[in-house]
């Protein structure tokens, strides 16, 4: 048994063989065009695809960006203050200091006053004696 060509029923030269024939060369060429179409929509559609993961990707690297330069705004926020508090804490040291050397003078003054008084007192008391 022999399989359907319709070449040979071309060769032939019959009216139904030309027919088969250009049917089958026609939804040949129609099969072909299809298979053009459909590799261009796949290849489109590929195309499409890469288009959105090259964006999403870009779009990702600018989220990364927006999120060290964040953390770096922050880091420096962060440095600032802690220098800001170190300052005070230096300014409330030096405060502490001026204050106790501030009491320290005034504890000398008070002391040497005492001294003062007490030989001054002594003095008078020395003089009761002489005169009484």
């Amino acid at each position: 048994m022999s399989t359907f060509n319709p070449v040979n029923l071309f060769n032939s030269g019959s009216k139904l063989g030309n027919v088969i024939f250009s049917n089958t060369c026609l939804s040949k060429f129609e099969e072909e065009e299809e298979e053009e179409e459909e590799e261009e929509e796949e290849e489109e559609e590929e195309e499409e695809e890469e288009e959105e993961e090259e964006e999403e990707e870009e779009e990702e690297e600018e989220e990364e960006e927006e999120e060290e330069e964040e953390e770096e705004e922050e880091e420096e926020e962060e440095e600032e203050e802690e220098e800001e508090e170190e300052e005070e804490e230096e300014e409330e040291e030096e405060e502490e200091e001026e204050e106790e050397e501030e009491e320290e003078e005034e504890k000398k003054e008070r002391v040497a006053f005492q001294e003062t008084q007490t030989t001054f007192m002594q003095a008078v008391q020395d003089l009761g004696f002489l005169f009484s």
